[in-house]
């Protein structure tokens, strides 16, 4: 997002936002680095392109260029297909290449480390793992993507588990993402009251 000008925001669109599609606001993870997330499933295909606006009017302008090579979609737009694993797209504005994925907090934090229970929560549900990291942070999203909860660099050198009160959440399917600048691991989990 270097040499962008993203005082107005960084959005999304595509397949997965809905039908009319929708202009989605990314989350600022810091450092010129945005962030999206959504559920979809094994199957799932689309396309999607980047903005720096929040409105149709005039979007053309806002919107990304996206290179020949890379534009599978109508000639004009980036594209997807989801395989049957968790799946994490990085790419840089305006370019066919991925953004590097710094991999340093899989060695911090492995999936099949980070536990989450009882998975469907009621009241409360517990994060369990080891973090090795300074500082991570903590999202709640609902199944659209929007994150519902968030907690921004929290500082948990040595505690192996966190408690998230899930009360105040409807009946549904959620992500709760554990990220650092680095990385993010995602676990759904179920809220049944």
């Amino acid at each position: 997002m270097t040499n962008q000008d993203v005082s107005q925001g960084v959005y999304v669109t595509g397949h997965f936002t809905g039908d009319p599609w929708q202009i989605v606001p990314m989350t600022d993870n810091g450092d010129f680095i945005y962030a999206y997330t959504t559920n979809l499933y094994p199957g799932d295909s689309g396309a999607y392109y980047y903005l720096t606006t929040n409105s149709w009017d005039n979007y053309e302008a806002f919107r990304e260029t996206v290179p020949a090579e890379c534009a599978i979609w109508w000639g004009s737009d980036r594209g997807y297909t989801i395989p049957d694993h968790d799946t994490t797209y990085t790419v840089a504005w305006g370019s066919c290449a991925a953004s590097p994925t710094v991999t340093g907090l899989d060695d911090q934090i492995d999936a099949e480390m980070v536990h989450v229970y009882p998975n469907p929560g009621k009241h409360s549900i517990t994060l369990d793992f080891t973090p090795s990291a300074d500082r991570y942070s903590l999202a709640i999203m609902d199944a659209h993507g929007r994150v519902i909860r968030q907690w921004k660099q929290i500082k948990k050198p040595n505690e192996r588990m966190v408690f998230i009160d899930v009360s105040a959440l409807p009946t549904g399917s959620y992500t709760l993402s554990l990220y650092n600048e680095l990385k993010a691991i995602s676990k759904r989990i179920l809220i049944e009251h």
